[in-house]
């Protein structure tokens, strides 16, 4: 998904795969409604104004981040066809959310985290080894001096492992715990804060400008995830004290049903004593 975000990079503006990219929990709450994951109570407006909040807050995040890439080489074409990469990309992301909260119930965590990891693995060292072909069929060109070009520095093997473990294996073991425990559209919507969090450490370690549309985005999505967490913690007390009153009147109807086994034993009791005497 990774790669794909990275493709449609090269032909779609970075403000335009920041708006795709934000639409993720909607996605993902569609298809889970779909799917049956996600449940349409009379709670949905409440729902619906934390999506909006949250989408619009990480909307508003990212295009404060992107206002300098807003140019793009190519054509109008390239442009749309990247927009259809982009958005490819966040179909698949919300494609695995429901993916695995379906298998959530079957699998542990890092059962799914192993197998999602291991075919990442293998397809993307299969992207690396065609690329690689490609280059080393031009003329005078030879496996050693293809691997020469990469400029495999420190840095850039400190990264690629800190993005194999960190975020491959951590991030995605984290969501795939999540998914056990919570809807696919509230795991989606944390995803949210992925914005305002790299905003301020790009300030931090990057010494970049905080704007105003990082403190305006980051207390909008903040105020979404408010929103639909309360409205989570509402549905689960309705549901405790619903499942204790259909306990407690359960209980009630095999009372009855012994109090009135036992009225019938006596009444039965003192229909014989007359026709005994």
């Amino acid at each position: 998904m990774n790669n794909v975000y990275t493709l449609g990079l090269r032909w779609t503006t970075a403000t335009n795969c920041a708006i795709f990219i934000a639409t993720t929990p909607l996605w993902t709450y569609a298809g889970g409604l779909c799917l049956g994951m996600e449940v349409l109570d009379r709670l949905w407006q409440y729902r619906a104004a934390g999506f909006f909040l949250a989408i619009l807050g990480a909307m508003v995040v990212q295009l404060g981040r992107a206002q300098a890439a807003t140019d793009a080489a190519g054509s109008q074409f390239f442009r749309l066809f990247g927009n259809i990469v982009v958005l490819f990309a966040v179909c698949a992301i919300s494609a695995y959310y429901l993916v695995v909260r379906s298998l959530a119930s079957k699998y542990s965590a890092i059962t799914i985290t192993f197998v999602a990891q291991v075919s990442a693995f293998v397809y993307s060292l299969g992207i690396i080894v065609c690329m690689l072909a490609a280059e080393e069929a031009v003329p005078h060109e030879t496996w050693a001096t293809v691997v020469a070009r990469l400029d495999l520095s420190q840095d850039v093997l400190f990264s690629g492992v800190y993005a194999g473990v960190c975020i491959n294996v951590v991030c995605f073991g984290i969501e795939a715990w999540a998914l056990r425990h919570a809807s696919p559209g509230t795991v989606a919507l944390f995803t949210a804060l992925d914005p305002p969090i790299t905003a301020v450490l790009s300030v931090v370690f990057l010494h970049e400008r905080a704007g105003v549309s990082l403190f305006a985005g980051g207390a909008l999505i903040i105020c979404g995830l408010f929103v639909n967490a309360g409205v989570e913690e509402y549905v689960e007390k309705e549901g405790k004290k619903a499942a204790g009153a259909q306990r407690r009147g359960g209980g009630e109807l095999v009372n009855a049903g012994r109090g009135g086994g036992g009225g019938g034993g006596s009444g039965g009791g003192g229909i014989s004593s007359p026709i005994s005497s």
